[in-house]
């Protein structure tokens, strides 16, 4: 029989999970829609990027926040080693995908934005996906 209930567990991954849908999504959303307001309004940059950053680091901060409430629930005697360092993986590209996102908010040079931009989405991908492998 199936349950229909939300239980403490179901809320904390459905957190995590809208969390990282916000950052990622939004990051995508910007990469396709940044080229095309650069050339047709490109004094509303700075606006459309500062809205983005009200919205995209409270998901940030709740997805690192959830992220550590998920590895509390689970028991270290339940994992592999392989597991523990994959999950070492992940936290590196989160904590890359932050520094990256700081960098590219807070420079002016182009060229160091632009890296700092793919280094920023191409790093919370592959977290994104191994989040996905941790879970299953």
């Amino acid at each position: 029989m199936r349950n229909a209930r939300i239980n403490g567990e179901d809320f904390r991954i459905i957190l995590h999970v809208l969390s990282v849908s916000v950052w990622l999504g939004g990051q995508i959303v910007m990469s396709a829609i940044i080229p095309m307001v650069r050339k047709t309004n490109p004094e509303a940059l700075s606006a459309i990027s500062r809205g983005f950053a009200r919205v995209a680091w409270p998901f940030f901060g709740l997805a690192v926040f959830t992220g550590i409430w998920n590895l509390t629930a689970i028991s270290s005697s339940s994992t592999t080693t392989g597991w523990q360092a994959l999950l070492g993986i992940k936290m590196l590209l989160v904590l890359l995908a932050g520094g990256a996102a700081l960098i590219h908010q807070n420079t002016k040079n182009p060229a160091v934005a632009a890296v700092s931009a793919v280094m920023t989405l191409g790093a919370s991908l592959v977290a994104l996906s191994i989040g996905v492998a941790l879970s299953a």
